[in-house]
């Protein structure tokens, strides 16, 4: 069973049944002979062997349209002999058709309105998008930077860790995060419909880029412990999502005084429910020559910080491995957040170091869900 395809056959048989024959592949038979009767085709021991999920979801359908003829394109493939190489052919067609690169919940959505629009105005901003594998790949000398080149995927997993303060589910759910099926939809409309603006996005790409580029600064200079380096590799996003922690505090919409007393769910909501829009990197980057060190430095701090605490609950048993530590939204919520709390914000030996760091984000405006 794979509910996005299932579901999707059986919205087509309720409700665009006319266009069944557009809409779906069809099925494949293999057998060693037919015979046509009139407007009916005998086969002699038949196979299906493509399309037994379509076969099996138009068999079992009892819809409002059970009792509606329809047309489906089938092909059928006869083995008029029985010898070995024919009936290998027949093994042969199964093997590669079954077989085929799947598409996935990213290419479906690739011809969208909003996935254009995404395409259209970045490339206006001069950063090529890739909204579906296989698209030519842009020109370096056309698109200089890193973050200039990028694709759907990297900008879903951003705005869902920074903006929507769910880094879990930016790590560990990327297929979910184009899923359209009527049920879980809401992730995909939240990042592609609420009307993210394009110098946030820009401003994502940018701070991600940073992080790539330091990371590797800190690896060949031999700044960080081996140990940090691996929640460094991991815990990207995590870390992204706390820089959106705090231009959330810098521009007063969240309370973050108040974290600790909140429930779980109300932890999510805190920090969920009120997005960031406008730019996210201050007017500083342009005006002082400091900048880059100011943003390397915190990126330390903040590895550094998750690193000892990891170490802390990896020996309380309360994680099994980095990759566990960094794999939910509860995670982030229960463990980390409170860390930084602890490390940094609270921490009264760092608070001229912590407003340093937040003069370079921008206290530009808020978009309300």
């Amino acid at each position: 069973k794979q509910d996005k395809v299932d579901n999707s056959m059986e919205d087509t048989l309720d409700n665009q049944i006319d266009n069944f024959w557009y809409f779906n592949n069809g099925i494949i038979i293999g057998c060693d002979d037919f015979t046509e009767d009139g407007d009916e085709i005998k086969l002699q021991n038949f196979s299906i062997i493509n399309g037994c999920q379509t076969t099996n979801i138009i068999g079992n359908y009892d819809g409002k349209n059970k009792n509606y003829e329809f047309w489906i394109p089938c092909k059928i493939i006869c083995s008029s002999t029985k010898e070995k190489n024919e009936r290998e052919f027949i093994g042969m067609v199964a093997e590669a058709s079954n077989t085929q690169k799947p598409i996935n919940f990213r290419d479906l959505v690739s011809n969208r309105p909003e996935q254009r629009k995404l395409k259209r105005e970045l490339l206006e901003a001069n950063i090529n998008v890739e909204i579906k594998r296989g698209e030519k790949k842009p020109s370096k000398s056309q698109f200089r930077e890193k973050w200039q080149r990028t694709t759907n995927e990297e900008i879903a997993q951003l705005i869902m860790a920074v903006i929507y303060q769910k880094p879990g589910t930016a790590r560990s759910q990327k297929r979910a995060l184009f899923d359209t099926t009527k049920t879980k939809e809401e992730l995909y409309n939240k990042i592609f419909k609420k009307g993210i603006e394009t110098k946030t996005i820009i401003d994502l790409l940018r701070l991600s880029n940073y992080y790539d580029i330091f990371l590797e600064s800190f690896i060949k200079n031999r700044e960080l412990s081996n140990e940090d380096i691996i929640v460094a590799k991991n815990g990207k996003l995590f870390i992204l999502a706390i820089i959106g922690l705090f231009i959330k505090e810098k521009r007063r919409i969240i309370d973050i005084k108040k974290y600790r007393s909140y429930s779980i769910e109300e932890k999510r909501r805190e920090l969920s429910d009120t997005i960031l829009g406008g730019t996210l990197i201050s007017d500083y980057a342009c005006d002082n020559d400091d900048f880059d060190d100011i943003l390397k430095q915190l990126f330390k701090r903040l590895i550094t910080s998750l690193s000892n605490n990891y170490n802390q609950e990896y020996k309380n048993g309360n994680v099994t491995s980095v990759s566990n530590y960094f794999k939910t939204d509860a995670k982030y919520y229960e463990l980390i957040v409170p860390t930084i709390l602890e490390s940094l914000i609270d921490n009264y030996i760092y608070q001229a170091e912590y407003k340093q760091y937040l003069n370079i984000f921008d206290n530009d405006k808020e978009m309300v869900l």
